[in-house]
């Protein structure tokens, strides 16, 4: 990533220019979720750039692009991602904003950045201090293993061949 400073217009030329991969593969409908606080326009610029590939294969594929920022202070990122005090979704459609919410009941912790930053704190604190991350390691299989979990109550429960069949959770209601 870029030091604090750096031109964030480099930074979404990234983002432009995933988004144009998207649109040169993309065959169905799609949602895609911006997770980084950007400047305002870069959901345009996203559109924009799935738009003229899509155009370019001659496809008018519908697809959706979600706002979706973390705030994560630096120092507290673990405690901000589990205890969160606020969710930003911005969407257009009803059935987008539905779906986003649908993920706000996950059965182990996520986000785009948790995971991978406890992996690198794992890694980097054995390799440069020789340090066994203990608690961490603990944390990653637990949250393996608890993926496994709403799932095996779901076959438990309906004991049915499940292929081909979907499912949402909803938490708070």
């Amino acid at each position: 990533m870029f030091a604090p400073g750096e031109d964030d217009l480099v930074f979404r030329q990234y983002v432009t220019d995933t988004s144009r991969n998207i649109g040169k593969y993309m065959a169905n409908y799609e949602k895609m979720v911006e997770k980084s606080t950007v400047q305002v326009g870069t959901v345009d610029a996203v559109k924009a750039a799935v738009a003229g590939k899509s155009a370019l294969r001659g496809l008018d594929t519908r697809y959706s692009v979600v706002s979706n920022p973390e705030f994560l202070k630096e120092g507290a990122n673990i405690y901000d991602f589990i205890r969160h005090d606020r969710i930003i979704v911005g969407c257009e459609d009803e059935q987008t904003l539905f779906n986003m919410r649908t993920l706000y009941a996950a059965a182990c912790y996520g986000g785009s950045c948790f995971p991978k930053d406890a992996k690198a704190l794992i890694k980097t604190a054995a390799t440069d201090a020789g340090i066994s991350m203990t608690v961490l390691n603990a944390v990653e299989l637990a949250n393996h293993a608890q993926k496994h979990v709403l799932g095996n109550k779901v076959k438990a429960r309906f004991r049915a061949e499940l292929a081909g069949k979907h499912c949402a959770v909803r938490r708070g209601f």
